[in-house]
């Protein structure tokens, strides 16, 4: 084995990360928000703020439990096709 290398190190490579059930919803969340900054604030808003703006509408504080999440995403998809915002 080469120097500096051990066996620790080389298993944790190869693990497998587990899955995050809220990754999917989490990052359709963020599409939409990067399609919000792009469509309605020409750019001058990051997506972050989108979401940040899209949380306050829904009166949530974060998306990292699956209810929350699914709401934000039920939130941001309707508000979306209110503005007119192509997803």
């Amino acid at each position: 084995m080469p120097e500096g290398l051990d066996a620790e190190f080389l298993e944790g490579l190869f693990e497998e990360e587990e899955p995050n059930p809220l990754a999917e919803t989490q990052s359709k969340i963020m599409a939409i928000c990067e399609a919000f900054a792009k469509q309605l604030g020409g750019g001058a808003i990051s997506a972050e703020k989108a979401l940040e703006r899209l949380l306050k509408r829904a009166g949530l504080k974060d998306i990292n439990t699956p209810d929350r999440a699914n709401r934000m995403l039920d939130v941001a998809v309707k508000y979306a096709a209110e503005k007119g915002v192509k997803i």
